[in-house]
């Protein structure tokens, strides 16, 4: 090995050794500044479901007494709000086609949970997968 590769190779190894020692310093500090802005935001995390397999491709769930629409892609999983966003009202899941209906004012969504005609979007909770399971975030303000 010539002198210009043992030089490269202490660089690579230097800087994984380096990457190594500092990864869980900067794991925990992301932890706190995720839990420092979920403070500030007012959000608090629920558990949703204990692990992806328990989802099937959409289902409502029930989280602190809110109706969640959970949607599973492959290994992803979405939260919607299970509440009409033009009537407030309940809507109703058809798994078999995969659609959400508001039996007050008569509009569909599909799995994007979109009104075709008037592009109306259900609200998206944020979801984050830990290891004893899923949860959803939402505003401690809505959970009264």
């Amino acid at each position: 090995m010539n002198r210009l590769n043992f030089l490269k190779e202490m660089r690579a190894s230097l800087f994984e050794t380096v990457k190594e020692i500092y990864e869980p310093f900067v794991e925990d500090d992301l932890k706190k500044i995720d839990h420092s802005a979920d403070q500030l935001l007012g959000i608090c995390w629920l558990n949703l479901t204990p692990n992806s397999q328990s989802v099937k491709h959409l289902e409502q769930k029930y989280v602190a007494g809110k109706p969640i629409l959970c949607v599973k892609d492959g290994e992803t999983i979405r939260a919607f709000s299970g509440i009409c966003p033009t009537c407030t009202n309940l809507l109703s899941v058809s798994t078999f086609a995969s659609t959400c209906k508001c039996m007050h004012c008569d509009k569909d969504f599909s799995v994007q949970f979109r009104d075709e005609a008037t592009n109306v979007t259900l609200t998206e909770y944020p979801v984050k997968q830990q290891d004893d399971g899923y949860y959803v975030g939402m505003k401690k303000s809505t959970l009264k």
